[in-house]
């Protein structure tokens, strides 16, 4: 804008007035939108998964704790048996008979399962022939998901 020049609208009118209040406001909008979504109490969930063994493991042994700031309800764990394209899916219910699932967290709560291999191989002998063994872990909602994976065979990569 060149100096003495007069500006092109009128400040008097209300509708100028409002229309410079919402142009100032958005950004500082935007600001506290962030501010919000970057600061606002978590829900993380912390996944373990051991074994007895380095190979053809008999036990593993799942940990999951609940490292957020406010509850958790668990839903059933999801065990994934995988070998290259192929993919088997199986849901825990718990263990020795009892039914632990969906499971409440309270937050520094953790939970751990041991979960016998056997079972799994006397239902299908050809679980052994997996490498690959994924634990998926999911929020009863469906936010919050976690993870973790243990190789159980040899193989050229790990």
């Amino acid at each position: 804008m060149i100096i003495g020049q007069s500006i092109p609208f009128n400040l008097s009118d209300p509708e100028v007035l409002v229309a410079l209040l919402m142009v100032a406001a958005l950004p500082l909008g935007l600001y506290f939108l962030i501010r919000w979504l970057i600061f606002k109490q978590k829900k993380i969930l912390e996944v373990t998964l051991d074994k007895d063994r380095l190979y053809l493991p008999r036990t593993l042994f799942l940990t999951v704790k609940n490292a957020g700031t406010e509850p958790v309800d668990i839903e059933q764990p999801l065990l994934v048996f995988s070998h290259y394209f192929i993919r088997r899916k199986l849901k825990l219910k718990g263990s020795e008979g009892h039914l632990y699932y969906p499971l409440f967290l309270d937050p520094g709560m953790s939970h751990e399962l041991s979960i016998d291999m056997n079972s799994f191989f006397q239902y299908d002998p050809s679980l052994k022939k997996y490498s690959r063994i994924t634990v998926h872990i999911s929020d009863v909602k469906g936010g919050i998901t976690a993870s973790k994976s243990i190789s159980v065979l040899k193989s050229l990569f790990r």
